[in-house]
């Protein structure tokens, strides 16, 4: 028993002691950490003598060279270095990169053709305002409007369709209101030299109450001369939308509003098919009968 118990201690220190050997062998490794390498000194810094040392152990300098540099000239920056004889970095190895040659445009650049510009004038036709350029006048067209008295609207549309083809133009029925189902009036386009001599013809057709006479741009005429029918297509729009209301599409009094309004359309449309230029004189009748 006693020869047991030994051996059991036994085994037992010295299993403690072969883990504690292989503990300290498996333990991390020290990091050591070292300085960089100090480089060295430029050769125009001024040297440290060491301690102890003579000022007689220093290096001295040579006459008419580095003797006449003072400390102040000495930490200046050298100016003789050109642009470029520094040579860059490579970040990627640490090591110094090849200097680029320099760059150089060759070849021959040929100049263009020179620009002119245009030339200043020193003013208006007398040489003392801005000069302004010449625009072309707007060309004007003539509009005669007229009240004439007929007995019979229809016969009296015939008769200026007959005195606008004797002075060499035309002549459409014009029903700006479509208010009544005879003829309202018409819309003469004649040669503006020929406009004196219709306006006599017009006054044996009927007798004229009034007749006006205007002078502008070809769109302005056109638009004082349907401005009337445009205005009462308007209306009859309004007055269809307040009649659906109470009526169906085809009820008579919408049916009538639709009548009025396709007739004012085709006047417009015959109007506008004529050739409005200013060469052609418009005279524009309205029957008072």
């Amino acid at each position: 028993m006693q020869r047991a118990l030994f051996l059991m201690v036994g085994l037992i220190i010295g299993g403690t002691a072969v883990g504690l050997i292989l503990l300290s062998r498996h333990s991390e490794p020290k990091v050591v950490y070292q300085a960089p390498p100090v480089s060295a000194p430029p050769s125009n810094s001024p040297v440290q003598a060491p301690k102890g040392a003579e000022p007689t152990d220093l290096p001295k300098a040579e006459p008419g060279k580095d003797a006449a540099k003072s400390p102040a000239d000495a930490a200046k920056p050298s100016t003789d270095s050109k642009p470029g004889s520094i040579q860059p970095f490579n970040p990627f190895d640490g090591s110094l990169a090849t200097p680029m040659p320099p760059k150089e445009i060759s070849g021959h650049i040929t100049a263009g053709p020179g620009v002119r510009l245009p030339a200043i004038s020193d003013g208006g036709p007398n040489g003392n305002g801005p000069a302004v350029a010449d625009t072309p006048p707007t060309p004007k067209g003539l509009l005669v409007t007229m009240r004439l008295d007929v007995s019979d609207t229809n016969a009296a549309v015939k008769a200026l369709q007959a005195v606008a083809s004797k002075v060499g133009g035309s002549a459409i029925q014009f029903d700006e209101l479509a208010a009544k189902p005879d003829a309202e009036g018409a819309v003469i386009f004649v040669p503006a030299a020929e406009a004196d001599e219709a306006e006599k013809e017009i006054g044996s057709v009927g007798s004229v109450v009034v007749s006006d006479r205007w002078t502008g741009p070809s769109s302005d005429r056109l638009d004082r001369i349907e401005q009337t029918a445009v205005d009462h297509l308007s209306d009859l729009h309004v007055q269809r939308q307040e009649l659906l209301i109470k009526y169906f599409e085809d009820a008579p009094q919408i049916r009538h509003i639709d009548e009025d309004t396709d007739r004012i359309n085709k006047c417009l449309a015959a109007l506008r098919a004529h050739r409005q230029g200013a060469d052609m004189a418009v005279i524009k009748v309205r029957f008072l009968s």
